[in-house]
């Protein structure tokens, strides 16, 4: 007999699912030494996979499968509290967060409501897109790799049950993931897309065609899949090709983990009652604890304590119980038609669109709150910009990715008394024409980077500024970009420069945490300036010291002495915020920093 016919219940697999959200969990508040966390959500995958091809082999044995019941009851399993969550999402949004966050919110909303939530986080993933701790939905992507997965499985099983089921299954799974591992350097594609994610539900799918192990060698089989997922939980982290290379291991350590998860050891680590619960609200806590995470961190504007993360722990699993045993678990076993179930998707859409074309409602937020938050890049278009428009009369390039760009504003008001010309040239950070192709995209960085290095000697500059970002990759290529750089525009070393990073907040804390709704929370109060002894800032920090402590050329510009004091940061200026978020400067703070740097610019500049 296969491991899944007997159509009994299995605790173990309801355990499991509380290990999976307890990984996933603890990857997302931040839990020392849970690195790997993530795989949580693989588990879930393999689990859905054995579920769901179980459920629907033993109906085509019965001679009693249908699709319209099948999809029924995913519907009713899936969708009230997905709902649920959407709506009070998009209502704490709006008493919340800034017009450009509520906006953000409201298109992963109607992604989400519309099933493909995967798929538009896949097309918004990248270097303008809105960092995790903006976008309470992001987590969605996986249910939406669910429900395609649920859609076009049962034409599968339907297909092959009866022909070498195990054999196809199988094949299946290697094609899968033999595609993902080829397409591995377009992490994004691969991560957020259902067919590089088939492999992990085949894997929970092939195991109902295979013989049951029993007694022993099931004791052992557990005890190692176990062990290997642990390992990944714990050793595995964010940098990691998931899922392709990484997430073979957690793949085949959760099947074998359903495979023997009826051994002895297997029961008594998974069948106990407090993992139990855990798994019987999974579902639920999985959608309700990303938002709780992402609103709790938004409001109170400053590093998590210990203290936070257990209260967030607290309101996720007290949310997610009354989400199950209110909304989950009553609606999924009710008679409610197919339709009716699905009727708030449109409701939640038109919702949703109402947002985006009210531009956030910007009628939520005080007229005096940071009314003047326009970017330091704005009048500077993508991907470049000069001033004077010819490029005959520009002396100083810089280059860099939006922190080059920010600078623009700056750079007019300098131009004004210093009759500077100047062009600004914005390249992606996977496509720099100083540290090459970093990874691979969906067009051509080879075009780019030759159009980039044509810009660069059309204009011919006298001077150049390398104005990136600088963290993790970047900080220790900073030396090797000037040279490259000194490649490009065969100018001399001390004819090349750099800035070095702007003071940054919290996790992008401003201006979202002053230009908000006073609905719940004073704005105001907020707006303060933050010490240079936070955490924060000195790790910033530190990483400037580095850089100028290493480059050996010419300017370094330290955006912390223009816009600090000796024992803090400003966020705003007479009014003006110099933050349009939290690293890329306003039209005010832009001029700040040009204004405070000017002289050591000129004599730099005037040096020949």
């Amino acid at each position: 007999m296969s491991v899944a016919h007997s159509g009994r219940f299995r605790p173990d697999i309801e355990g499991l699912r509380g290990l999976a959200v307890l990984a996933v969990l603890a990857f997302h508040f931040q839990v020392p030494g849970f690195t790997g966390g993530f795989v949580g959500v693989d588990v879930f995958f393999v689990i859905s996979g054995f579920v769901v091809t179980s459920m629907i082999a033993a109906k085509l044995d019965a001679g009693a499968f249908t699709f319209s019941d099948f999809y029924a009851r995913r519907a009713k399993r899936i969708l009230p509290a997905l709902f649920t969550t959407i709506a009070a999402t998009l209502v704490l949004g709006v008493l919340l967060l800034n017009t450009t966050h509520l906006s953000s919110l409201a298109a992963s909303a109607l992604a989400s409501a519309s099933g493909v939530p995967n798929i538009f986080f896949w097309r918004t993933s990248g270097y303008f897109s809105l960092d995790a701790e903006y976008i309470p939905l992001l987590h969605l992507w996986s249910i939406g790799v669910e429900l395609q997965f649920y859609l076009l499985w049962p034409l599968v099983i339907c297909a092959i049950h009866t022909r070498k089921p195990a054999i196809w299954i199988a094949s299946i799974c290697v094609a899968s993931f033999m595609a993902g591992w080829l397409l591995d350097g377009r992490q994004s594609l691969v991560f957020y897309n259902t067919p590089f994610r088939i492999f992990e539900f085949a894997a929970g799918a092939l195991l109902i065609y295979l013989p049951k192990w029993r007694g022993g060698r099931s004791n052992i089989l557990f005890a190692m899949a176990l062990a290997a997922l642990t390992f990944t939980v714990l050793r595995i982290g964010t940098d990691a090709r998931f899922p392709s290379q990484s997430g073979l291991l957690p793949t085949a350590a959760a099947a074998s983990l359903i495979y023997s998860g009826q051994s002895g050891i297997g029961l008594m680590t998974l069948a106990n009652r407090p993992i139990r619960f855990l798994g019987r609200i999974s579902y639920s806590l999985y959608l309700t604890h990303w938002p709780i995470v992402v609103f709790w961190l938004y409001a109170i504007y400053r590093p998590p304590t210990v203290l936070d993360w257990v209260l967030i722990a607290s309101a996720s699993v007290c949310a997610a119980t009354v989400l199950h045993f209110t909304i989950e678990n009553p609606l999924r076993r009710s008679r409610k038609h197919i339709i009716r179930t699905a009727l708030p998707a449109p409701v939640l859409a038109l919702a949703a669109v109402a947002i985006m074309v009210f531009g956030g409602f910007p009628q939520r937020i005080s007229d005096d709150i940071f009314s003047n938050a326009t970017g330091g890049y704005e009048g500077c278009p993508y991907p470049q910009c000069a001033h004077p428009d010819s490029s005959n009369d520009i002396q100083l390039v810089v280059i860099g990715d939006s922190h080059a760009r920010h600078l623009y504003a700056g750079l007019i008001s300098y131009s004004e008394t210093h009759d500077l010309g100047f062009a600004i040239l914005h390249y992606d950070p996977w496509c720099s024409p100083v540290t090459g192709q970093q990874e691979d995209r969906d067009y051509d960085c080879a075009s780019r980077l030759a159009g980039q290095s044509a810009f660069i000697s059309e204009i011919g500059p006298e001077k150049a500024l390398l104005a990136p970002r600088w963290a993790g990759r970047k900080e220790v290529e900073g030396q090797a970009a000037a040279s490259r750089l000194h490649e490009l525009t065969n100018l001399d070393h001390d004819s090349i420069g750099i800035v070095l990073n702007v003071p940054e907040w919290f996790q992008n804390r401003q201006p979202a945490g002053c230009a908000i709704p006073e609905l719940i929370i004073e704005s105001a109060a907020r707006c303060a300036t933050i010490s240079r002894a936070d955490p924060f800032y000195v790790e910033r920090e530190a990483i400037n010291a580095r850089l100028a402590a290493s480059y050996e050329w010419g300017l370094v510009t330290d955006p912390f002495k223009a816009l600090c004091t000796a024992t803090e940061c400003a966020q705003i200026s007479d009014g003006n915020p110099i933050y349009s978020d939290g690293h890329h400067l306003t039209a005010t703070g832009s001029t700040i920093l040009m204004n405070e740097t000017r002289d050591e610019l000129a004599n730099w500049l005037l040096d020949k």
